[in-house]
Parts: C-alpha cells; sequence; structure tokens
C-alpha cells in the first residue's frame, strides 16, 4: 500500500495542535530525532515542516480541506466526570485512534490487551453511526455496561498518560 500523508488537528488545553500522519498499512505520526512525535503549534509551522521534507498532503476522502479536530479536551472533561454513564462515541474513538497511531509511532503499546478492549472498541465504533456500516434509516446506541465504561476510562486514561509524555509541541 502507498504510503500518504495526512494533515490532524487535536485540541488539548483549549488549543488547537497539528501532527503529520503517514498513512498506509498502518498509520503512524511523523517524529523528531529523539522519536518523539513532532506536534506543531500552528498550520504554518506544519506547512513549513512539511515543505521542508518534500511532504505533501492527500486529501480527505470526500475531497474536504478541513480537518477533524480530535477532540482531547473532551477526554479529559469525561474522565473528570467519574459517575457520568453518557458518552460520544465520535469523539472518544477519534481519540481512541490517535492514541493508536501515537502507541504505533513510539513503540509503546497502551492497548495490551484487545482481547478485552475490542469489544468496547467495537461499539464505539458501531456508535458513531458511519453511513457505510450503519443501514439507512438505522441507528446503533450503544448501551454500556459499568464495567465497560471502567474498562474505556482506563485504556484512555493510560493513553493520555502516554501522549502527553510522547508527543512533544512547539515546533
Amino acid at each position: 500500500m502507498e504510503k500518504y500523508h495526512v494533515e490532524l488537528c487535536y485540541r488539548l488545553n483549549n488549543k488547537n495542535s497539528y501532527l503529520i500522519c503517514i498513512g498506509g498499512e498502518q498509520d503512524s505520526l511523523v517524529t523528531d530525532d529523539l522519536g518523539f512525535v513532532r506536534g506543531f503549534t500552528n498550520p504554518q509551522s506544519l506547512l513549513v515542516y512539511a515543505h521542508s521534507k518534500g511532504i505533501s498532503f492527500s486529501m480527505f476522502p470526500n475531497n474536504s480541506s478541513e480537518l477533524n479536530l480530535i477532540d482531547i479536551d473532551y477526554l479529559e472533561n469525561w474522565l473528570v466526570r467519574k459517575k457520568t454513564r453518557t458518552l460520544k462515541c465520535d469523539k472518544l474513538l477519534s481519540v481512541w485512534n490517535l492514541f493508536l497511531d501515537v502507541s504505533y509511532t513510539v513503540g509503546h503499546d497502551f492497548d495490551q490487551n484487545k482481547e478485552v478492549t475490542n469489544k468496547v472498541y467495537d461499539k464505539l465504533f458501531f456508535g458513531c453511526n458511519l453511513p457505510p456500516v450503519t443501514p439507512a434509516g438505522k441507528s446503533y446506541s450503544p448501551i454500556w455496561s459499568s464495567s465497560e465504561i471502567k474498562l474505556i476510562r482506563s485504556i484512555l486514561a493510560q493513553g493520555l498518560q502516554m501522549f502527553k509524555e510522547k508527543v512533544k509541541e512547539g515546533y
């Protein structure tokens, strides 16, 4: 599979930052010389870096140049509200996927027990009701058990810690 590059935008601490995703069979992210994921404070610095490295960006499948925001602040706020059983599947799934990409990139597997986590990951995925997998006129609203919520909190808290340790902003 041919590799391509996509800009990613995430929100953390009420500010947007940017990453360069290297898509292919297994997505990864651009790193610095020390092996940290390279985070950019604004789109201009990302583009200057990309230009200096000969990186061009692929358009999203819908040919939109708008970046989908990965809202890590939502996750942090959700983790603080320990008693809530309400969650937004799309927001948590996009964060989980970003953590998987960071984990793969830096050789740190934050999701070490996929036999257990795959079930809740799949419920998040199907709870997003994406048109290619959701029949027309239908929708799926997952019902979460306490143990599933606890598992999601645990795995995403670990991912958040890894993200903060392995992504270096300031470029």
